[in-house]
């Protein structure tokens, strides 16, 4: 049997926001960050679902890469992601997209690693969210062209960014204020372009995040937080939140 080609971690889906009233139950989703993008073809993306099927898993978080779909401003190729969302739904997988990794014509031009930085423009950003969202959410555009699998599979929750407490996903420049910014541009354009629609802001549980402890210090330097720019309307519906193991050296294709 083959192995998954990524480490498998739990990802905790955690306080799901279901309804208006904060009465009302919330529900609890675990899945598993697999990766399954990765394969070449669609049979190669079968492959590694299948294995995430036989643990029993409902639910798989996958990378959206915005470099991937729109390579050149404007130019849209959902292709390999319409097999991804194909694939899972025939195994009854539902997807949680993570919209991240920008193309290099929307970041600054000294920038060498396009992927791993913010976008020039939140507006750029913004587009592609509505884009991805009115094509994987509810009532979107690949479930239209494909009556035959389950619509209830449709992404209603998507993770915006993936860990901006890490240097190395926002090109050294860890800074709260513009990751927050960033989600409130993506999150307007995302339920604007499709209202089924919830988002996930980041947060972690990791002790990673944050400065490394001074020989001086007795305790542990707080965590930085990100939090939304404003509550009016409410922006965020829930975390995503990755259950870490144990404190180790990070690493750049850590799922988080």
């Amino acid at each position: 049997m083959k192995k998954l080609p990524v480490v498998l971690v739990v990802l905790v889906l955690g306080c799901l926001a279901l309804a208006a009233s904060a009465a009302q139950a919330r529900d609890l989703h675990i899945g598993i960050s697999a990766n399954s993008r990765g394969g070449a073809t669609a049979e190669d993306i079968g492959d590694i679902q299948d294995l995430v099927a036989e643990t029993g898993s409902h639910w798989i978080r996958e990378d959206l890469e915005w470099q991937a779909v729109e390579p050149s401003k404007g130019s849209f190729n959902w292709s390999h992601y319409d097999a991804l969302f194909q694939e899972a739904a025939e195994r009854d997988l539902q997807v949680l997209p993570i919209l991240n990794a920008p193309p290099c014509w929307a970041v600054p031009k000294e920038v060498e690693e396009c992927e791993n930085s913010y976008p020039t423009s939140n507006s750029d950003y913004a587009n592609f969210t509505a884009k991805a969202v009115e094509r994987y959410g509810p009532g979107g555009d690949f479930w239209e062209a494909h009556p035959l699998l389950d619509g209830d599979l449709a992404a209603r929750f998507w993770e915006i960014w993936n860990e901006p407490y890490f240097g190395f996903t926002t090109n050294s420049k860890v800074d709260p204020e513009r990751y927050a910014a960033l989600y409130k541009a993506a999150v307007i354009a995302g339920r604007e372009a499709n209202p089924a629609t919830d988002y996930l802001i980041e947060s972690a549980v990791d002790a990673r995040t944050g400065p490394e402890p001074s020989p001086t210090r007795s305790k542990a330097p707080r965590r930085p937080s990100v939090s939304s720019p404003t509550t009016k309307p409410r922006l965020s519906n829930a975390n995503g939140t990755l259950a870490h193991g144990p404190p180790a050296r990070a690493r750049r294709n850590t799922p988080g």
